[in-house]
C-alpha cells in the first residue's frame, strides 16, 4: 500500500498537508509490510505453496528432521507423511464419545471385514438429547 492509497481516504485539504503526506508513506510501509506477512501466512497454511519456513514447522509438528535437506526434497517428505496418515483414528472417536457420552454412554465396534463402523448412542439425561436433536436436525 502506498502513500496514495494512504491519502485517498482524507479530505482534500488535508491530503495536501505535508505532514499528512509524511505520514502516509510511513504507514503506506507498514501496511505493504503488513500485506506480505499475510501472504506469507496464506501461503505457509497449505503444504504445496510453503516456503521454507512453513515446510519446516509442518516438519518438526510431524517429528521429521528438516536440516539438510533441499526445500523440495523437504515438502515431499512432509506430502508423503502427511498423505500416509490416518485423519481420524479410531481411539480418537473413543475419546471424544466417552467426553460427550460418557464412558458408559455408548458402543462402538468396528466390522472390518466390512469395512464398516457401527456406533450406538445411550442418551441417558435430557441435556444430551436436546443436544444431539439441535445437532442432528440443523
Amino acid at each position: 500500500m502506498s502513500a496514495e492509497r494512504y491519502l485517498t481516504y482524507l479530505p482534500d485539504s488535508m491530503a495536501e498537508l505535508k505532514e499528512f503526506q509524511t505520514l502516509g508513506a510511513v504507514e503506506g510501509e507498514i501496511l505493504a509490510e503488513e500485506e506480505a506477512a499475510k501472504e506469507e501466512m496464506i501461503r505457509n497454511q497449505w503444504i504445496v505453496s510453503a516456503d521454507r519456513k512453513g515446510l519446516t514447522r509442518f516438519a518438526a509438528m510431524m517429528g521429521l528432521e528438516s536440516r539438510g535437506k533441499e526445500t523440495e526434497e523437504l515438502r515431499a517428505e512432509v506430502l508423503y507423511r502427511w498423505n500416509f496418515r490416518s485423519p481420524y483414528p479410531f481411539f480418537t472417536l473413543l475419546d471424544w464419545l466417552d467426553g460427550f457420552c460418557g464412558a458408559d454412554g455408548y458402543t462402538a465396534e468396528v466390522i472390518r471385514e466390512e469395512y464398516r463402523l457401527v456406533v450406538l448412542l445411550e442418551v441417558h439425561n435430557k441435556e444430551k438429547r436436546r443436544f444431539w436433536k439441535s445437532t442432528c436436525e440443523g
